[in-house]
């Protein structure tokens, strides 16, 4: 059925690759997130999962498929491409997916049914002449101790989840 779909989107996403699938994403709605590292160990029966990777012809943009995913993604690959920013990106992830949800019908798969939105959404902040990392986004934040001004940077993150209540 993924070669079918790819016919559909095959100018515009000309390479094909073969992956292994992701593993499921747990979230934890209504009850606290466990504190302590979560371990654990599967079983697989059968035919091993395949997530396929759909890339244009630059590999910049890139959908992937598996059993229970529809993921979009934009790569950096060489510095002279621009971000093409969130509102662009949102536009070629609501076409593609809606080109995907019409193949799925007209093959009379099923209907697509969603367990989980997620966005990524990666900024890019160069720090200022002679300042530290710390220092910059301490101001921007105020959360930053002024202990770890002095450290060298290697990587922040900020993160937001919402509950999205209904259909």
């Amino acid at each position: 059925h993924v070669g079918y779909f790819w016919n559909k989107i095959r100018k515009d996403f000309a390479i094909v690759q073969e992956h292994s699938t992701l593993p499921p994403v747990n979230e934890f709605f209504g009850s606290p997130r466990p504190i302590l590292p979560q371990f654990g160990v599967g079983l697989q029966f059968g035919f091993p999962g395949i997530r396929h990777w759909f890339l244009d012809a630059e590999g910049i943009y890139l959908i992937q498929i598996q059993n229970n995913r529809f993921i979009f993604n934009w790569r950096k690959l060489q510095s002279n491409k621009p971000y093409p920013r969130y509102e662009v990106l949102r536009k070629k992830f609501s076409k593609y997916l809606n080109l995907f949800k019409s193949f799925v019908a007209q093959q009379d798969l099923g209907q697509v049914s969603f367990e989980l939105f997620e966005a990524h959404y990666v900024n890019q902040w160069p720090l200022q002449d002679g300042k530290s990392f710390g220092e910059v986004i301490g101001g921007w934040l105020k959360l930053v101790p002024s202990q770890v001004t002095s450290l060298e940077f290697e990587q922040a993150n900020i993160s937001s989840q919402f509950l999205v209540k209904g259909d």
